[in-house]
């Protein structure tokens, strides 16, 4: 039998997380239907992000939309990154909180991925990762290989010491060559790592990139 054997598919609903597809109008009204149906499903009370936040970025992303001049463009691709981000972290959390049902999924009104036809391999690992400053302050960037072409979205740590545990949640992300890490401790040597995931669950985290955040 070969060491990574393909799995096949028998999972319950998945949700899409990516949303390139989208007009920034259509976004914001996937956002407000979301915002609005989660709270009337029980079992996801304690889902993160929450109603609120999924509601003021899609507040954002219209108001970004009615701006006028210079700078129009940028706000509603940085809105839109934002509002889409939320979005696949619902996509993402919602089918993990215990005894979820396809028709609790079904009900949040995010689009419903096709069941896959053929099997999948596991996500593989994120290969080639590197980094480099961004131009904010404690802001890092990176990128890395594609993990595969079934790939949902990707996660990623941080810690001061990759020999011990304490890894630090930095967020998920869409795009494995656009990672944009904020917040970072300056003057400190950062590690940094990544991982896929796909419809049958998380890849292994890739080997660390370091930096020296400014």
């Amino acid at each position: 039998m070969r060491a990574r054997q393909l799995l096949l598919v028998g999972f319950m609903l998945k949700l899409i997380s990516g949303f390139g597809d989208y007009s920034a109008d259509g976004l914001a009204h996937l956002g407000d239907t979301v915002a609005a149906n989660l709270p009337l499903i029980a079992i996801f009370s304690t889902l993160k992000p929450t109603p609120a936040a999924i509601k003021a970025a899609a507040d954002a992303l219209r108001a970004a939309m009615a701006m006028y001049g210079p700078g129009r463009a940028q706000a509603i691709d940085a809105a839109f990154a934002v509002l889409a981000k939320l979005l696949a972290e619902v996509a993402v959390n919602a089918p993990q909180i215990p005894g979820v049902t396809d028709t609790d999924l079904a009900e949040i009104g995010l689009p419903k991925a096709k069941p896959p036809s053929r099997t999948i391999y596991p996500a593989g690992i994120c290969e080639n990762l590197v980094v480099r400053h961004g131009p904010a302050q404690g802001q890092v960037l990176a990128r890395c290989k594609p993990a595969g072409r079934t790939i949902r979205i990707y996660e990623a740590q941080w810690t001061l010491d990759p020999n011990g545990n304490d890894w630090i949640d930095l967020g998920t992300f869409c795009n494995s060559r656009a990672f944009d890490f904020n917040g970072l401790p300056r003057g400190k040597d950062v590690w940094i790592r990544v991982r896929a995931r796909n419809i049958i669950g998380p890849g292994p985290w890739s080997d660390p990139a370091t930096i020296m955040v400014t």
